[in-house]
């Protein structure tokens, strides 16, 4: 008989522990559980962010993470002058990921010299049996968990996208599978009769998800596909106080105040929410 595993976000990070490797997809980041990891001092974590986005920065802002691996920054969010981060190129990342769901050590990459300079445990120079030419094993990545926000789910973990959403970013999400633990939030919690009858847009099965929180708004302020806006006001504010070096003064007083997400919703309050909503329910 199948198992809930909806919890809370308190409860879900317990998955994550102090030294733990844990694999971020920018664009998709979950909010609830990232803020409960840093109010809950997580620490020593091996961050590999594909795209690197808020949830990426705010961890690396916190002191929270002790080496990242990033690929793509946005021209919002950027690691600027951080020690032990090293930016990668995505099809690099994504190659590693797909090493590990494929079962195999290493995927074999360009001559990057950039590469061998981020990390000699990771990326070590080859030659080609075939041509002699140079090249670069890239260790396969299995991080200890996967951290995502998703549309939908069901109670037993079973995690969709909605139809409007691309098959990129299906793709993407999918090298989740790569991590030991998969923990999501998501923004609305479905029937398993709804998730049958839209099969094709599930993109990891319950046998390979841990633990479900629900958490609408999940990705503010980030947008989430077809269901709500950015929330660019906001942006504008987060990057003005890490320039301006009120970072943790703005940060206490909005985003990672001591609450749990239902009571930052409240705080942003249903105007702002009814404002960025575009389509709620992902049709």
């Amino acid at each position: 008989m199948a198992i809930s595993k909806l919890t809370t976000s308190s409860e879900a990070v317990k998955f994550i522990k102090d030294g733990n490797s844990i694999v971020l997809f920018g664009g998709w980041d979950p909010m609830s559980l990232i803020c409960e990891l840093i109010r809950t001092g997580r620490s020593n974590l091996r961050v590999f962010a594909h795209s690197y986005s808020i949830g990426a920065d705010m961890l690396l802002q916190s002191g929270s993470v002790e080496t990242m691996f990033y690929s793509s920054p946005s021209k919002e969010f950027s690691p600027d002058g951080c020690d032990g981060v090293y930016s990668i190129p995505e099809e690099v990342l994504r190659s590693q990921l797909s090493a590990s769901i494929a079962g195999t050590e290493y995927a074999l990459m360009p001559n990057i010299v950039d590469l061998l300079n981020a990390s000699p445990e990771m990326y070590q120079p080859v030659v080609s049996p075939f041509t002699n030419a140079p090249q670069i094993a890239a260790a396969a990545i299995s991080p200890d968990v996967a951290l995502l926000h998703v549309p939908r789910a069901d109670i037993f973990g079973n995690i969709q996208l909605d139809p409007a959403d691309s098959c990129r970013i299906a793709e993407i999400l999918r090298l989740a599978d790569a991590a030991k633990t998969v923990v999501v939030s998501a923004e609305q919690i479905v029937s398993s009769d709804a998730i049958l009858q839209n099969q094709d847009a599930t993109i990891l099965l319950a046998s390979r998800v841990c633990a479900v929180v629900e958490a609408p708004y999940g990705t503010y302020p980030l947008g989430c596909g077809c269901r709500y806006k950015a929330d660019e006001e906001y942006i504008s504010s987060y990057i003005n106080a890490k320039a301006n070096g009120t970072y943790q003064d703005f940060i206490t007083k909005s985003l990672l105040a001591d609450m749990d997400w239902s009571a930052f919703l409240n705080k942003l309050g249903f105007d702002k929410l009814m404002a960025l909503s575009t389509n709620r329910r992902g049709e």
